[in-house]
Order: C-alpha cells, then structure tokens, then sequence
C-alpha cells in the first residue's frame, strides 16, 4: 500500500515584513508528513526567519497549517534568547539574603506544571542532579538539552532545530544527538545548518536559501547533486587588507611583561567549585587558546579578566600589573578589553542599528545610551567597512542573523583598539566562508596589533596558526577539572 502524504504548512507567495522591511517576498514550500528537511544556507540567508515563521513568531497571512501551534515545537538562539530573557525579568536577587535568586529549576522550565518527564528519560540520559539546577546557571550544552527535553515532553508532531551543535563539544552533542533521535521517532525534524556537513542523516529533503530567496528544493539526493548546491558557498572569503585609518594603537604596554597573573586562584559557589586553584600567565603579546568541555570553567575564567566577577577581589590575581581590588575600577579594566562572547550576544537585544552596537563598544554597554561624537562614528564606520559589514550599519541588530552578529560584535570589541581580545567561541553559528573570513580576519590583526588575543573553544585541537600557548580544562571524575599549560 502507498503512504499518502498529507499537507502539514503550506507557504503560498508569502511575504515577512519586519519594521516596515522587506525580507521574504513571494515565497512558496510545502511541508508534508513524512518529510525531514534541512534548510541550508549561507549566514543571512533568511533560514532563522522561516523558522519564525514556522513557529508564528512572526505574523504571515499566507500560510496555512494543517497543526496547532503546540505541536510545533522550536529549539533555536532566538528561543533560548527568550528563556533567558525570562528569568532576567523576574530575577528578585537584589531582594534575597545572599543575592542568587536561583529562578526556575531546569525541571520547572521543561515541565511548566503540566508535563512530566519520564522515569526511563530522566535515567537514560542521567539527568537527576540537572534537573534541580537553576535554568540561568547551566552551561551552553546544558540549556541545549533542557530546551529539547522541553519539546520532547510536549510530543510536537515537528521539531525545529536551528543552529543545534553551534559551540558544544563532544559529549554535548553525542547527548543532544541520542535526545534528537529519541524525538525521530515520533516526530519530523527540521533542521537548519549553515554547511552540507551539518546535514543530518534522516533527511529526506533539502531546501536551499541565499538571500532569502529559495536557490533549490526538493527530495535530499536531487537537490545535493544540482550546480545550484555547489554554488551555493563558492564565493571566496574577504580578508583584511590594511587596518583602518583611523585605527590607533593600544595603550602601550611593554612587550613580554605579564598582563594577567594569577597563582592558586579558586572560584566557589555554593559546594560547587568551577576553578579549582588556578597558577597561569600571560604576557604582553602572547596569543592564547583556552579549551575545555562545556560546563568546564571557561566562562567563568573570562568573566575574572573582564571583570564581570567579583571572585577575583582579594586573591593572587594582578591585571595589567594590578592587584584586583586595589582601588581600579571596573570601567578602568573593561575599556582596555574586547570581549566577544555567546553570553554577550545573548543579552545583545537592543532594537538599535547595527553600526549603534558597534558604537557601544567605546562606553562597554550594552545598547547606547549617549550621543556618540564623530570621531566615534567614523571608527565604527571605519571598523564595519574593514570587517566587510559596512552594509549592515542601517540594519536593526534583531534583524541580523546569527553569524551577522558575532561579526558587528568583533567589530564593537575592536573601535577601543583593546590591549586584550577575548574571543569566546568566535566562529560559532558561522558557515564555512565566514569561518574562514573571521580567522583570516582575527589572524590580521594577531599579526598587525600589539593586542593580546585569548581563543577560547572546546576544541582542544583548534588550529588557528598565531596561537602558540595552550590553557586547557582536563576533566576528573566527580572533581573539578585540572589544568594543562603549555606556553
């Protein structure tokens, strides 16, 4: 007997405005059941805007469904940019003895008071003292596997994954992979990935999208043996030629003398301890890759050198020659460091210009809440133009895609000509061309500027070729991770 296909969302001439904006016009797909698909792209090619779609996030008077909204289910940056978005609303710390309010438990968050999981997934997959933690104090991984347990409990009929994988490490994904293939079973998947090596093996079609436009689509096979697939990320890499003319060097710091010094240094919380007695320097010019799993410590590291913690305060820990605590302030620190993170794009939500973000980085807030003068404008503009964004200045930060933003986030991190660039996870949610772009970019300035550059990854392997000193998380069993160094 021959399965009839059933139409499950239907996408007629559809059209996605956004503040007045055109971004998707006459788009036509079909989603039947029985279909996988994976939407593929280049960054900015519109994948996380049909996902919005698809999950009404955003408003379409074009497409019809065929399911109700709870049985579709979404697990993606945008949506974990909610979550957290709803425990920094009702955070009442500042009102609590001690100052941590813990928030919702990651099994309040999964469960909502209606769902239950189930004894055999809680045991499968190891999950009892994870479920009690705080959903705001989990780790990237973490808030990844909570989010998809969230839709497994829910029993969607489509589950949408956007940018899955993005900057977990082996384990996290081995994890995530077992939770999505438990999903499978009763449920169709759509992905979206930015390379042809992120396509999952249950696909059973492809649809291709450059500029939010549809390149190619249909069953999985035809479509990846098409030229409209081969071309799809031919375009060669940008690379920086020279540094902006406006550009002028960091505050002078001699080389090979010790900018950050720390020797046994801890961080506790609670009964916990992240960093367990930490002895490591770093010189005036040295390049650092700084791995380890996820969940391992990394985070919490950069967040003591930029001065985002105040478990430095009164330990073994000198920044720029300084002893933490010893009269600087935070603001003296922060306008001598660049920092891109994942943490910081996440709280990155202001409705502002693209070239307003980049701005911001001169007074290290996030969003901009004073007049910027035009010496400042010209910098950013200088720095956009030189990353190869300048056409993204008069565009909305929200309306970026994810790989859009880590680059007007390097570009932020660069306007104050930093003495230290921490770059944490820099290439996540990058498709290979901006990978390549961003490393060759990051590789530039490692070779033109007398910044210090910390790469951090989960990648103990990461190859970036001006990095040649290595801090690496060791994990121990039931103990907090030691440490590798290698100058």
């Amino acid at each position: 007997m021959i399965s009839i296909k059933k139409s499950l969302i239907t996408l007629q001439n559809a059209q996605l405005y956004i503040n007045q904006k055109l971004l998707l016009d006459k788009f036509s797909w079909e989603i039947k059941t029985q279909e996988n698909w994976t939407i593929i792209g280049p960054n900015g090619a519109g994948k996380s805007l049909l996902a919005g779609l698809l999950t009404q996030r955003y408003n379409c008077p074009h497409i019809h469904f065929s399911l109700a909204p709870s049985q579709i289910q979404e697990v993606s940056f945008a949506v974990v940019q909610e979550s957290l978005d709803y425990e920094a609303w009702n955070d009442d710390s500042e009102f609590l003895e001690g100052g941590v309010d813990k928030g919702r438990s990651v099994h309040e968050f999964i469960c909502e008071d209606t769902y239950s999981l189930d004894a055999q997934v809680i045991e499968k997959f190891k999950l009892d003292n994870f479920l009690n933690t705080g959903i705001k104090f989990i780790s990237n991984g973490e808030m990844r596997k909570a989010h998809i347990l969230r839709a497994l409990v829910r029993k969607p009929q489509i589950l949408i994954l956007d940018g899955i994988y993005e900057g977990l490490d082996q384990d996290s994904k081995k994890q995530i992979t077992e939770l999505i293939e438990e999903l499978a079973q009763s449920c169709q998947i759509i992905t979206c990935v930015q390379d042809s090596e992120q396509i999952p093996k249950n696909c059973t079609h492809l649809l291709c999208l450059d500029k939010c436009k549809i390149i190619a689509a249909g069953p999985r096979a035809r479509v990846q043996q098409s030229r409209e697939f081969e071309r799809l990320f031919k375009s060669p890499p940008a690379i920086p030629s020279s540094l902006p003319s406006s550009y002028a060097a960091p505050k002078h710091i001699e080389k090979s003398s010790e900018i950050i010094q720390m020797k046994d240094l801890s961080v506790v919380y609670g009964d916990k301890t992240v960093i367990n007695k930490l002895t490591w320097s770093v010189k005036a010019g040295d390049h650092w890759c700084i791995s380890g799993p996820n969940g391992a410590g990394k985070t919490t590291l950069l967040s003591l050198i930029s001065a985002d913690n105040p478990q430095g305060y009164g330990k073994d820990f000198h920044l720029f020659g300084r002893k933490r605590g010893s009269g600087e302030s935070i603001w003296d620190i922060k306008k001598r460091i660049g920092i891109v993170t994942t943490e910081l794009q996440l709280e990155y939500h202001q409705n502002i210009f693209a070239l307003d973000v980049v701005v911001s980085g001169f007074f290290d807030s996030i969003g901009l809440y004073r007049e910027a003068d035009a010496s400042h404008l010209q910098i950013a503009q200088d720095w956009m133009q030189t990353l190869g964004i300048g056409d993204l200045a008069k565009i909305s930060f929200e309306n970026l895609s994810y790989g859009e933003r880590r680059i007007v986030l390097l570009a932020r991190a660069m306007v104050k000509s930093p003495n230290i660039l921490i770059l944490d996870e820099p290439c996540q949610g990058l498709d290979k061309r901006n990978r390549m772009a961003l490393l060759n970019t990051v590789d530039f300035l490692a070779t033109n500027t007398d910044m210090t550059i910390l790469y951090v990854s989960h990648k103990p392997e990461v190859q970036v070729n001006f990095i040649k000193s290595h801090l690496e998380f060791i994990p121990e069993d039931n103990k907090p991770c030691s440490f590798s160094i290698r100058p």
